[in-house]
């Protein structure tokens, strides 16, 4: 169902899309101005490295920690901030080295732990990331995108029964988010718990339940069952959904994915009858 995944991906990119600060340049310059006057601010030097960080340049951002450290050598969050910056833009070892030097003074630290964690799944360690992940996410208020990570972790240790456990309780807290129940039926798929599968669709919203994406899905699934008179029935409810709704929605590309998808699972099911 690579056409499912895409078309979710489409609509989780379009809903959670973050813009650019554009107030970020005049900020800079408020911060370098209060610099002039006390440069060894350590709060205006993380302030400044935190904006040259969100906007690329990265040898000036880690030179404003690196002298926010000399300035207080105490000041441990420095590494843990140090360690988000580089994890944010792909230098996950170096990372693992600033965050780990904080959890040795700041071990229940949930989001060093988050940034470990997820530092050692970059680097390919998944059964290692997992006590962080799953110490850090004993809180509430972890955003998706977390629960997400942790889960990819377990599928990559190979426990995938822990995989959708940990979605199971992320749905119970967070409610039906699009990108937990994708993963989900696909690890249910993977198991062959085609039942569960179809029940945890069945759990949906019923305005949820009834787009394209979703119908699509638990046609797969009934395919997949070998219910093929059910998934054809499916497959064509799918259709007819996108026929329905205006054209400036049936234009969008996830909607039209679904429905490519759609006719060519009603081809399929066509050709196999014949072969009969």
């Amino acid at each position: 169902m690579k056409t499912v995944r895409q078309a979710l991906a489409i609509l989780v990119l379009a809903a959670g899309a973050i813009h650019a600060d554009p107030s970020s340049q005049e900020r800079l310059e408020r911060v370098a101005e209060g610099l002039r006057t006390n440069p060894c601010d350590t709060d205006l030097l993380r302030q400044r490295a935190d904006l040259r960080c969100g906007s690329g340049d990265m040898t000036a951002a880690l030179n404003d920690w690196d002298d926010a450290g000399r300035c207080n050598p105490t000041l441990a969050v420095i590494d843990l901030e140090r360690s988000v910056c580089l994890a944010r833009h792909g230098e996950s070892r170096s990372a693992h080295f600033f965050v780990g030097r904080y959890l040795k003074t700041n071990p229940t630290s949930a989001r060093g732990q988050l940034v470990e964690a997820r530092a050692l799944l970059a680097l390919g360690e998944p059964a290692q990331s997992l006590p962080y992940f799953d110490a850090a996410l004993t809180a509430a208020g972890a955003p998706p995108d977390d629960y997400l990570a942790r889960t990819r972790a377990y599928r990559a240790a190979g426990q995938i029964d822990a995989a959708v456990a940990g979605l199971d309780v992320a749905i119970t807290h967070m409610g039906a988010v699009p990108a937990f129940v994708d993963l989900a039926t696909q690890l249910d798929l993977e198991r062959h718990s085609f039942t569960t599968a179809l029940a945890r669709l069945d759990r949906l919203p019923p305005n949820m339940a009834r787009s394209e994406i979703w119908l699509l899905r638990r046609a797969d699934i009934l395919e997949q069952a070998g219910d093929k008179d059910g998934a054809r029935r499916v497959f064509a409810a799918t259709v007819d959904a996108a026929a329905a709704r205006p054209e400036n929605r049936r234009n969008q590309p996830a909607i039209k994915e679904a429905v490519a998808a759609a006719n060519a699972g009603l081809t399929r099911l066509a050709r196999v009858e014949e072969k009969r």
